[in-house]
This record gives C-alpha cells, structure tokens and sequence, in this order.
C-alpha cells in the first residue's frame, strides 16, 4: 500500500512531475507567461471516454462546435441534460454524434466509476 505524500515527503520539496506520476486521471494545463503575469497552471481533473469526458466539480456541459447537423447537437443537449451527475460537467465529444444514448450512457458510467474508484482510492 502506497503511504500517503506528507510521510513519504522528504526534506527538499519534490519536482510536480513527480508528485502528479501515479495520477494518471489527473491533467493538468497551463498557460504561457504573458507581460507581467507568470506562467498558470490549472489542476481540473478531467476523465476522458470515448464519447464524452468528465469534469468532476465543475458544472458545465459542452457540445461539438462543429456538428454537422444542427439536430444533431440538439440531440446531444437533451442526452447530456439527461445524463450528467450533479457535481460534474461534460464535455460531448465529437464521436458522441455518431453514438447512441445508451453508448453515450455506459461510457458515462464508466468514468463515474472511475472517478469514485480514485477518490477512494485516495481517501485511505
């Protein structure tokens, strides 16, 4: 069983690559430095399926912005409205117009799954 980062923590402070290598869900962004301002880095943990990827803490659904028929992303906002938790967004993948509300629903489930394997995972 892995011991929790304060025990393992030695006197000098670790490189982030280091602390972030076992989370292999976690993706984390950045942003250049512009004038004055540093560079920014963004810790949103996004899960990625193959028809939708899920945000967790962050309330917010996003659809292809280049859907080839408008019904088509109409149909794609009634399944997200549909299925997404509370508590998560999602992100509709491109793929997802080719796919099924029950495709669309087993991949969702999945990264739930996921997620809550992870978060357990981190608690103990």
């Amino acid at each position: 069983m892995d011991e929790p980062l304060a025990q393992t923590e030695a006197a000098k402070p670790l490189p982030i690559e280091e602390l972030f290598r076992k989370a292999r869900n976690t993706r984390s962004g950045s942003k250049d430095p512009m004038g004055t301002k540093g560079a920014r880095v963004t810790s949103y943990v996004t899960l990625p399926g193959r028809y939708c990827v899920l945000m967790p803490n962050v309330e917010h659904v996003a659809y292809p912005g280049e859907s080839r028929k408008e019904e088509t992303r109409e149909q794609l906002k009634a399944i997200a409205s549909e299925l997404k938790p509370a508590g998560f967004g999602i992100i509709m993948r491109t793929a997802s117009e080719d796919a099924s509300a029950e495709e669309i629903r087993r991949d969702l489930e999945f990264l739930l799954l996921v997620w809550r394997t992870s978060s357990e995972r981190k608690i103990r």
